[in-house]
């Protein structure tokens, strides 16, 4: 999942990108110039895919994002960033790693050669 923010000259011409190249579900317009995308991809690749290449086209910056996002917003933006987490899920269920538990335990002993230190008061 990706945020692509749009700061010129025309972010109409973008989001009409966007719109193309991401049609339906896989985006959602957040504002103007913000747009949150779901490709599994780079950012170099969505940026590319958007024509995003400085003087001669669009400019701005794509974001990768994380699962983890907080705020207060319209139920909508919720509603497209849980489908758009669910999604993007492997569908094959992740093998599961079972780690012994340790037990071995360190107990420490004066020996030759080796001294104590006790703190003084």
């Amino acid at each position: 999942m990706f945020a692509v923010h749009i700061s010129g000259p025309s972010p109409e011409t973008a989001m009409q990108r966007i719109e193309k190249k991401y049609p339906g579900t896989q985006h959602y317009k957040a504002s103007e110039r913000l747009c949150l995308v779901r490709a599994d991809a780079i950012a170099r690749s969505v940026a590319d895919a958007l024509g995003m290449y400085g003087p001669d086209g669009s400019t701005g910056v794509v974001f990768k994002l994380n699962a983890a996002y907080a705020g207060f917003e319209n139920p909508a933006i919720w509603e497209w960033l849980q489908l758009a987490d669910t999604s993007q899920r492997p569908t094959r269920p992740r093998e599961r790693i079972r780690l012994r538990p340790r037990t071995a335990s360190f107990r420490a002993t004066p020996s030759a050669g080796v001294s104590t230190m006790r703190g003084s008061s």
